[in-house]
């Protein structure tokens, strides 16, 4: 398991030229064009007045701000749709990420007058009560399919063949840049200090978009983009592993729990759920998330079949 882990994470160290997780700078996120026929839609989603550019103040001595950690669950609910005959054999899954740090994740956007675009930005609560913007983290585009707006990159998904000895040998598919709207979906944790005594950043909101502490957003594997095309694989052993914050965008406490995955066997046109076994996602999280959810919440966003 520490082997398999050490190989993975070096590989997606060398996907990031190489630096350490604790030094990695804000990323440049390529921007997608700029939000036009849906601007409507977003309006009515939050506030007009730019969250990112309301007032606050500087951080005091000793005023440190309470950093969120992004945990990600082993994929859950795996199968496969379609078909190798057809081209479109998927390999579908469940995703949660979830937030076991000091502080919310609460992300903010502005809109840049001359293109358009929502750029947005990281805001922290500190540990004297106040509330300071942080660097910019990428934009809000708006996904057609899902009908709302997403936080670009926030995730990816790859799966990994593996030698005799399980051992990750190539990357053989991936999602790169996966996008989410951030929202308290799931309670994961709510006795950590700082959680939140219920869901608080709810709507794909141009506005603001978060994860409080001790809740969860998750991605179920019906939904668009919760798959990877496996139609050309040969039949055989692979992982399915998921980041959150790949390209560490986003300033947390520690990167090194942003990675989960699982191992499968593919054959034929299905997945032997049966071979899956999880060797790397963090197993308390999960015991102490349960089934549980946040059904109004939930519901809320998919409705109309969208997310």
């Amino acid at each position: 398991m520490t082997r398999w882990l050490d190989k993975v994470s070096a590989a997606i160290m060398v996907s990031l030229g190489g630096c350490a997780w604790a030094q990695l700078l804000p990323s440049t996120v390529a921007i997608s064009p700029a939000v036009q026929a849906p601007r409507a839609a977003q309006e009515q989603r939050g506030d007009r007045t730019p969250a990112s550019r309301r007032a606050s103040r500087p951080l005091q001595r000793g005023d440190a701000p309470r950093l969120p950690n992004l945990r990600t669950f082993d994929p859950e609910d795996v199968h496969v749709v379609g078909s190798r005959a057809a081209g479109d054999l998927r390999l579908k899954f469940g995703t949660t990420i979830w937030n076991a740090g000091a502080g919310p994740l609460e992300t903010r956007g502005a809109e840049d007058s001359e293109t358009g675009t929502l750029e947005v930005y990281q805001f922290f609560r500190t540990v004297g009560g106040g509330v300071t913007r942080g660097p910019r983290v990428g934009t809000f585009n708006y996904s057609h399919r899902h009908g709302h707006l997403h936080l670009a990159a926030f995730a990816r998904y790859e799966l990994w063949s593996l030698d005799e000895a399980g051992q990750p040998r190539e990357r053989v598919a991936i999602n790169n840049k996966v996008g989410f709207c951030l929202m308290d979906i799931r309670p994961v944790d709510t006795s950590l200090p700082n959680a939140a005594r219920a869901s608080l950043y709810a709507g794909c909101r141009a506005d603001v978009q978060g994860i409080s502490v001790g809740y969860g957003d998750e991605y179920v594997a019906q939904l668009y983009e919760q798959d990877l095309d496996v139609s050309g694989l040969r039949d055989g052993t692979y992982a399915l592993v998921t980041t959150a914050n790949p390209e560490a965008a986003l300033t947390e406490s520690d990167y090194t729990d942003n990675t989960a995955s699982v191992r499968l066997r593919l054959e034929g046109d299905a997945v032997d759920v049966r071979a899956v076994t999880s060797f790397m996602g963090p197993a308390a999280a999960r015991a102490s998330a349960g089934s549980s959810r946040s059904p109004g919440l939930q519901a809320a966003r998919t409705a109309g079949g969208v997310l």
